[in-house]
């Protein structure tokens, strides 16, 4: 499909030939959710109503890479698309899962359609950014003059999260789906960029690997004492990371910037220390990180939902954390000696200077 007519509205998503489900990457492309159109019900008030009641699709697999970007999603429009992009990338490999399990037969036929798909809109999307100029340096530029200027900053952050989102979903198929694709097939992120959309490519690139030999055998404290073997240990370790991580993905968490300012080494080493303490230490670090004011400034969470947000993260009940959070603000009247997280304050401020120090 052709570039030039991007803007008709006769152009619809459904014109993807061969795509079985319309995703949300092809509305966003061609479709009524072009990130440029304007009007009444693109309000950024808007955005935060609809971020509120968004349903997040959730995983049926470890993830094996993230996209990492330095510039944290500066408004709920963005906030929002990228949440669409990532429901898009989880429901196209949880659909190829349960395509493996129902069958065998046609899964290496799906599985090399998805990456032609995926491969084709990186083509489309690349194309679509030099267009329209949505220059990855636009996303840096603080100098915003109109709403043309935020609105050109928010398609080029959207659209590059989207590229570096196609490139993220073809790498998982690769390695959840390995011995179903030809090993000359394999490609790497190298090759995505050089190969396919001819654009040069650097280690600065906003792939990461997540490194599950760091999550996995990292995640065991030296205080756990079960008398259980290693090797259940190190599961139940690493399931209490899947658990937090899958719940604070969707909210951005490491882009938080004291989270994105840390290498990946040592952004392993605080979520260790925030899932392996007490709830009253996890919640102060939560504080002490901005992760509970983001989620309310940006998300615009209520109290009720904050706590519902943290006790599913750290499987614990809502009770015990709200009053973990109430003990925070220093005119709380809630129960100080049974609810200690101002306790901990100091000692998470500390924590997190010793290891950015050690970065």
């Amino acid at each position: 499909m052709s570039l030039t007519n991007i803007d008709d509205p006769a152009i619809q998503p459904n014109s993807i030939v061969g795509t079985e489900k319309k995703y949300n990457f092809h509305k966003i492309i061609y479709g009524h959710l072009r990130p440029w159109l304007t009007g009444a019900d693109f309000r950024e008030r808007h955005y935060i109503d609809l971020l509120r009641n968004f349903v997040r699709t959730p995983k049926n697999s470890s993830p094996h890479y993230r996209i990492s970007r330095s510039e944290a999603p500066f408004t709920a429009k963005i906030k929002y698309y990228l949440c669409l992009i990532d429901n898009d990338t989880t429901e196209m490999i949880n659909q190829l899962m349960k395509e493996e399990k129902n069958s065998k037969n046609l899964i290496a036929y799906k599985i090399d359609k998805s990456r032609k798909e995926l491969i084709d809109l990186l083509v489309e999307i690349q194309a679509l950014i030099e267009q329209r100029k949505f220059a990855d340096e636009n996303i840096c530029s603080k100098e915003v003059y109109s709403d043309t200027d935020c609105n050109q900053k928010e398609c080029a952050y959207i659209f590059h999260y989207l590229f570096d989102a196609c490139v993220c979903c073809l790498l998982e198929i690769q390695a959840d789906f390995a011995k179903f694709i030809p090993q000359n097939d394999l490609l790497t992120v190298g090759d995505i960029y050089n190969m396919i959309v001819k654009k040069p490519f650097s280690e600065e690139q906003f792939i990461r690997e997540i490194d599950v030999t760091e999550t996995d055998a990292g995640l065991i404290s030296p205080s756990f004492q079960l008398k259980k073997d290693e090797s259940f240990v190190r599961q139940y370790a690493h399931e209490k990371y899947l658990t937090f991580m899958d719940e604070v993905e969707f909210y951005r968490f490491d882009q938080l910037p004291k989270i994105s300012t840390l290498s990946s080494v040592p952004q392993n080493r605080l979520i260790r220390k925030i899932i392996e303490n007490p709830l009253p230490y996890s919640i102060a670090m939560l504080s002490y990180l901005g992760y509970l004011d983001s989620l309310h400034k940006s998300y615009a969470l209520s109290k009720v939902n904050i706590y519902l947000h943290i006790a599913k993260a750290f499987h614990t009940d809502v009770r015990t954390v709200k009053g973990n959070c109430l003990v925070l603000n220093p005119y709380s009247k809630e129960d100080r000696g049974k609810y200690q997280a101002d306790r901990y304050l100091g000692k998470v401020e500390k924590d997190y200077q010793a290891i950015l120090e050690s970065s």
